[in-house]
């Protein structure tokens, strides 16, 4: 029996499932409505499946002229947790300028002028959200000392972007207001992919043919993603997706959440241009 129990406390070391469990109770203990293994559909392969973590934080946002106007306001980190088993990730950066690429930022907003007119976007550089402020992406990536076929950086990418556009595209109930309150202007959702790596990180650039590798403990990568279901048998999206290094994770939060409360601020000093965008606000019924 005791050999057994040791055995299975090695293999739940092993399987990573001890950092989901650490991830989560730091998303709760800094206020995050947190939940484990979510399902999402995997339309490529006609399954579900799970996502290890996915951290809530928002609620309602005032207009700042006291009207007593509000919208809801959701920021959600989609997040796959991974283990390194003494092979490293190593992710690769271009030392040429980064031409602009035009990636996709999943949310969901009521109102569709939110996307026409690009409210959230520009909202967004106004605080100089971490989407825009990045210096450079990663395009490629492989893990150190291991065959380059399916790794876990390939299943962590394809994991948090797929649970990202169910999640988005899915939650059917938020398109709907609370059922007996008041009237809400917007329901705002925004998602971002995470993955959480509890090894080594590094980034790489290749200078003259030469690798030069700095460990670090977040970085930001781009993914393509093509699905036949989602966006057509021709049609693919460019994600960006938060790296993060275990140790790491707390310095994240700290920026994610400073964001997010300036955000909120910069929604409720232009509300008007929410109410501009909306014929009425939603009635909860």
């Amino acid at each position: 029996m005791l050999n057994e129990i040791e055995a299975i406390k090695e293999d739940i070391l092993e399987s990573g499932f001890s950092l989901e469990l650490e991830t989560s109770r730091l998303l709760r203990n800094r206020g995050w409505r947190v939940q484990n293994s979510v399902y999402y559909m995997d339309w490529d392969a006609g399954r579900a499946c799970e996502i290890d973590v996915i951290g809530t934080r928002g609620g309602q946002i005032f207009a700042a002229d006291g009207s007593g106007d509000f919208l809801l306001f959701y920021y959600n980190l989609i997040i796959e947790c991974k283990k390194d088993d003494g092979k490293p990730w190593v992710f690769f950066f271009s030392v040429e300028p980064e031409p602009r690429v035009k990636f996709e930022h999943k949310r969901y907003p009521s109102i569709a002028g939110l996307y026409r007119y690009s409210f959230l976007e520009t909202r967004e550089k106004n605080i100089q959200h971490h989407y825009f402020t990045v210096p450079r992406r990663s395009r490629s990536h492989r893990v150190a000392f291991r065959d380059q076929t399916n790794t876990p950086i390939h299943q962590a990418v394809d994991a948090v972007i797929k649970a990202t556009v169910f999640r988005t595209e899915s939650d059917s109930h938020l398109k709907r207001p609370p059922q007996g309150g008041p009237p809400i202007w917007a329901i705002i959702w925004l998602c971002y992919p995470v993955i959480v790596f509890d090894g080594h990180l590094y980034e790489c650039t290749i200078i003259n043919d030469e690798p030069n590798l700095n460990s670090v403990g977040y970085l930001q990568h781009l993914a393509d993603h093509q699905s036949r279901k989602e966006m057509g048998a021709l049609g693919f999206e460019t994600f960006p997706i938060d790296v993060v290094q275990s140790d790491h994770l707390d310095k994240f939060l700290d920026r994610i959440e400073q964001e997010h409360e300036e955000l909120m601020a910069e929604i409720a000093n232009n509300f008007a241009l929410v109410r501009e965008m909306a014929d009425q606000p939603t009635k909860a019924r």
